[in-house]
């Protein structure tokens, strides 16, 4: 069958449509958004931050809205003045002195070996973070880092960091500490009688995150046990350990039966019984008895005595 010309044009007007259309397509720019490439250097998160500078230290679970304030006096000695979260006892307790340089130098050291962009907080856990650390110097620099979920090898958590200039100046003693925040008020509801009967509760208030991120931003991992070192001092503030109590010694038990004390004490009694006896015995037996009777003293006697003395030569 033969095509006629016609077709046979159609067909190069066709063929030259679809070539030009895919010539103007790999002319047009790219005008979507890049994706994102983590980095893979590791840097530091916060540089040029001296942790010898640090004068505060907060810590806040944002779930339990519980923390930990430590705070430093002009003495260079550092202080818990709140520990809200504490799971042990925090009355007159002193602080462990030597540990908290050490966290203070952890935290100052963070560094991160993959950093990107992104507005899906929520994913990151970020949206509302589980805790917020905050380092405050003694020139009124904040150094603040927001803690989200573990990546899926567990060995790093997301987080996103900020730094809030202070003026230079030498920060005046911070007595902010950390306060719950406070439930919004209910207005309360007329309850019929018939949704009463039914078991209907009445509304409740839900308190509101203590903290909350959004839009987009450049979130850091960081090690899960620099980070874990520090949350820790919600629940365990670094005080020293309490003195422990010297166990009162309880005497130790009889390992014999009431029946063998019993026959034991009555054997011990007839054997002193016997050992008294044989004792008298021997003494008796060695005393000397004296079985002549006593010289008489009579003048024959006394004058025959003399006669003999006398002619004794």
């Amino acid at each position: 069958m033969r095509l006629n010309r016609g077709t046979i044009l159609l067909a190069i007007a066709l063929i030259a449509i679809i070539i030009v259309a895919l010539l103007v397509n790999n002319n047009q720019p790219d005008t979507t958004t890049p994706t994102a490439i983590p980095t893979q250097e590791t840097v530091s998160v916060f540089s040029g931050l001296d942790s010898t500078h640090a004068v505060r230290l907060s810590v806040q679970n944002n779930t339990s809205n519980n923390g930990t304030v430590l705070e430093r006096d002009a003495n260079m000695q550092w202080a818990v003045t709140t520990a809200t979260g504490s799971a042990e006892p925090t009355e007159n307790r002193e602080v462990d002195q030597t540990v908290i340089p050490g966290l203070l130098s952890a935290y100052a050291q963070l560094a991160s070996p993959q950093s990107f962009d992104s507005d899906q907080l929520e994913t990151y856990g970020l949206a509302i973070p589980a805790y917020t650390i905050s380092l405050t110097t003694d020139d009124g620099t904040v150094y603040t880092t927001y803690v989200g979920k573990t990546n899926l090898s567990g060995g790093r958590y997301y987080a996103v960091v900020n730094t809030a200039p202070g003026s230079g100046a030498p920060a005046a003693a911070p007595t902010a500490s950390i306060e719950a925040t406070e439930a919004p008020t209910v207005e309360p509801t007329e309850i019929s009688a018939e949704a009463t009967a039914a078991g209907t509760l009445e509304p409740t208030a839900t308190p509101q995150p203590a903290v909350l991120l959004s839009g987009t931003q450049t979130i850091y991992l960081l090690s899960t046990t620099d980070i874990s070192s520090i949350t820790a001092l919600v629940s365990t503030p670094p005080y020293l350990p309490l003195p422990t109590s010297t166990p009162t010694p309880f005497p130790t038990p009889n390992p014999y039966s009431e029946v063998e004390q019993t026959a034991t004490a009555a054997v011990e009694q007839t054997s002193t019984a016997e050992m008294i006896m044989a004792t008298l015995t021997a003494m008796a037996t060695t005393t000397p008895t004296s079985t002549e009777a006593p010289a008489m003293s009579t003048p024959e006697a006394t004058l025959a005595q003399s006669s003999q003395a006398t002619a004794t030569p």
